[in-house]
């Protein structure tokens, strides 16, 4: 619906229902945000990354309705490299080639 309920008591809602309710409050902006309101940009998006081979339940059912899912397959030991030489071209070749054995003996 738009609206995001945080531990520390602050509300995010929609532009369109921050405005509805400045003007049903008859206050700016600022004299909501203080009462710990604010409005989310319209493009905003929530982006949740999960491993299930921990096992641990993070996703209860009753929310798993909000949100897509999309199944990334783990990247190949040359895709993950390819990466890695992409973020840092100047990566010399043997520090990459310790990283990535490092990395899969994980």
């Amino acid at each position: 619906d738009g609206e995001v309920a945080l531990y520390d008591g602050g509300i995010f809602k929609t532009q369109e229902e921050f405005d509805l309710l400045r003007q049903k409050l008859q206050c700016s902006e600022e004299e909501l945000n203080a009462q710990k309101i604010y409005k989310v940009h319209k493009s905003f998006r929530v982006i949740a990354l999960a491993s299930s081979s921990a096992g641990l339940k993070w996703l209860q059912h009753e929310s798993q309705c909000m949100f897509s899912y999309h199944y990334i397959r783990p990247l190949s030991l040359e895709e993950t490299k390819a990466v890695a030489k992409g973020l840092n071209p100047a990566l010399d070749e043997g520090v990459l080639d310790s990283l990535m054995r490092f990395s899969e003996a994980l």
